[in-house]
């Protein structure tokens, strides 16, 4: 999840690209955000490094997950078998509550 660099809040959204910085910027995936807190435009990249390395809900993009049997995961046999067979772990988002399989271990919280 992004997070605005003054106020550390969440509530951020795309920006549109203005002037030739911000389209340069996009073609090596560098893109303008906009907090909707307090309003601050800034610059990020489009992937996040957490995100690459461990498990991320599939529709909300959140990395707060809890393990769940896999039983509790509705999807085909043959994904279930799959899983199984390549040891995928049974997820379930907190924020969304989607359940999924994913092969990328959950982040470790403190706490």
């Amino acid at each position: 999840m992004f997070l605005c660099p003054q106020c550390k809040g969440a509530n951020i959204r795309p920006s549109l690209l203005r002037g030739p910085g911000d389209y340069v910027r996009s073609l090596i995936q560098f893109y303008p955000y906009r907090c909707r807190d307090c309003r601050r435009r800034f610059h990020r990249w489009a992937f996040d490094l957490r995100t690459m390395l461990y498990a991320s809900c599939k529709r909300c993009g959140t990395l707060v997950l809890h393990r769940i049997p896999r039983r509790k995961v509705t999807e085909s046999t043959f994904l279930r078998a799959l899983t199984l067979i390549f040891g995928f772990r049974a997820y379930r988002c907190e924020r969304c509550r989607n359940n999924f399989f994913a092969i990328r271990p959950m982040v470790r919280h403190a706490g």
